[in-house]
């Protein structure tokens, strides 16, 4: 009785299984279930479209024209980019057409709940961080207010006590400097450039100046010499001999220095092997 039982179950599952078979096959339900298919395929290509759409690389703000240092367009690139990025905008065009007031109300936002908030920035960063924005804006004829965006800024508890260095401040900076530091912060200090200007001096930018009457050597250096800002300087025989051993040390180590356009202060080594030297024209290197 339980094995009749059970192959009654058995046929009654196959026989289920069977109709459903051949509902399947029926005309009508093919088609319909072809159609659905075809539909969910359709939506699914329209998903893979749109999401490759969102993927594609932002337009990132690039300054090609004014009067900026190397340094300061950089900043200014960066503090941009970092803007849109966080507001996950990917086309520049589409923050201006937001129009003064949106992107006035993103700018406090941006610095109230990111620079204040997330990073924790202080009074003066944010204002770092701010003027790039401003002169990307400020060149779209956008003008935002800036008085009421200060409002939104940490209090400025920084004590300014701005003053030049002392003579022993100086010596204390020096005995800690390598080489290459020291007659960095020499040029500086007995020149008065700015530090973003040393990355753009060349070995020609420093031909060599006499004072007879005191029988000195110095260096008569061309700052921004490659631009409408150039202009010259001086420097002590202190700092004339500490660029003179600092590139000395360069050549030792196999660089070609009579080179004019080769860059005055570089990264001079590869630190896996301190007798090869990077060539700052191709990059190949040289054995000493």
């Amino acid at each position: 009785m339980q094995d009749i039982l059970s192959l009654n179950n058995t046929l009654s599952i196959n026989l289920r299984l069977f109709l459903k078979g051949k509902e399947l096959q029926d005309p009508q339900q093919q088609r319909q279930r072809q159609e659905s298919e075809h539909l969910q395929h359709n939506q699914h290509q329209r998903r893979r479209q749109e999401t490759a759409g969102d993927n594609r690389p932002p337009k990132l703000y690039h300054i090609t024209s004014g009067n900026l240092a190397p340094l300061t367009i950089e900043q200014y690139e960066r503090d941009v980019n970092q803007f849109l990025h966080y507001f996950k905008i990917k086309d520049i065009q589409v923050l201006l057409d937001f129009g003064r007031d949106a992107i006035q109300a993103m700018v406090i936002k941006y610095i109230s709940e990111h620079l204040r908030e997330q990073r924790k920035l202080g009074h003066g960063s944010i204002k770092l961080h701010v003027a790039g924005l401003y002169y990307f804006l400020d060149g779209e004829d956008i003008i935002l207010n800036r008085q009421k965006i200060r409002r939104h800024y940490p209090r400025d508890d920084f004590i300014h006590d701005d003053r030049c260095y002392t003579r022993e401040e100086i010596q204390s900076i020096l005995s800690k400097c390598d080489e290459r530091t020291r007659a960095m912060v020499l040029l500086m200090v007995s020149s008065g450039m700015r530090i973003g200007a040393l990355r753009e001096l060349q070995i020609g930018d420093l031909p060599k100046a006499l004072v007879p009457n005191l029988n000195l050597s110095l260096f008569k250096i061309w700052v921004y010499a490659r631009s409408r800002d150039r202009y010259y300087t001086f420097c002590t025989p202190e700092c004339r001999a500490a660029v003179l051993d600092y590139l000395a040390t360069r050549e030792r180590f196999g660089e070609d220095i009579t080179k004019k356009t080769s860059p005055l202060f570089r990264e001079q080594y590869n630190l896996a092997d301190h007798l090869r030297i990077q060539s700052p024209a191709y990059g190949s290197r040289r054995q000493a």
